[in-house]
């Protein structure tokens, strides 16, 4: 079932505070409190960005009444993105009722992109990365991996029911003889991704501004509930 849905923040009744949130979810199948990814701080998200205040009540859902307001048995993300935005703007989803800072944005789920764009999108992403500000953030990714993956990936490494030593690990063995041009793998996933769907890990890592390996990870692990591979009809993997 494809909805979009409304979301009221029960403590925030008779307060002057936001209360609703208005989203859409592709696939939804419960248990679902919406994803805000403002970094916005405000007097009432206790010295937390919004996004990760939100996060945060999810872990009392008593807080949250979720509404379907409409459900469909087949539509597709750029249609039912399509409809999100017609809602917001009827709703007047950026006054101060509602958490939304911003219009669902049409076109943008899975929308197969011109070779020229591919190209111009490939082009800034690598010269934003090269620049000194892209520098500075590839150094802080890679600290931070440093001073805090370490420990969370030996812990994974040792707990036998952990998905890291079933994995499937792709590419060439290790001291294969054979360097030529591996040929693209027919077992390509496509991602979803924060609401959006994207054709591979290369396509998701130049809207997202993200290496593909951290996509890939992110996927895996279900990154805020928000990230994961599709399964297309006939595959089994």
């Amino acid at each position: 079932m494809h909805i979009l849905y409304k979301i009221t923040y029960l403590p925030h009744l008779n307060t002057d505070y936001p209360k609703y949130y208005i989203g859409s979810k592709h696939n939804y199948k419960g248990n679902y409190f919406g994803s805000l990814d403002s970094r916005q701080i405000y007097d009432y998200t206790e010295g937390l960005t919004l996004r990760d205040w939100w996060k945060k009540q999810k872990n009392n859902p008593n807080n949250f009444k979720f509404q379907i307001l409409e459900s469909y048995d087949e539509i597709s993300p750029q249609n039912l993105v399509e409809k999100e935005h017609d809602l917001h703007i009827k709703l007047d989803v950026l006054g101060e009722e509602y958490f939304n800072h911003s219009i669902a944005t049409k076109g943008w789920c899975s929308v197969k992109n011109s070779e020229e764009t591919k190209k111009l999108k490939s082009k800034k992403t690598k010269e934003y990365w090269d620049s000194e500000e892209g520098q500075k953030k590839k150094q802080k990714l890679t600290d931070r991996n440093k001073s805090c993956q370490s420990e969370w990936m030996k812990e994974r490494w040792k707990n036998p029911t952990d998905s890291m030593k079933n994995r499937k690990v792709y590419g060439r063995p290790k001291g294969a003889k054979d360097l030529t041009t591996r040929k693209k793998r027919d077992n390509i996933k496509k991602i979803y991704a924060d609401g959006l769907i994207f054709d591979d890990a290369k396509s998701a890592s130049i809207h997202f501004g993200i290496d593909p390996v951290n996509i890939r990870r992110r996927c895996r692990l279900n990154y805020n509930g928000t990230w994961r591979y599709l399964i297309e009809s006939g595959d089994n993997n």
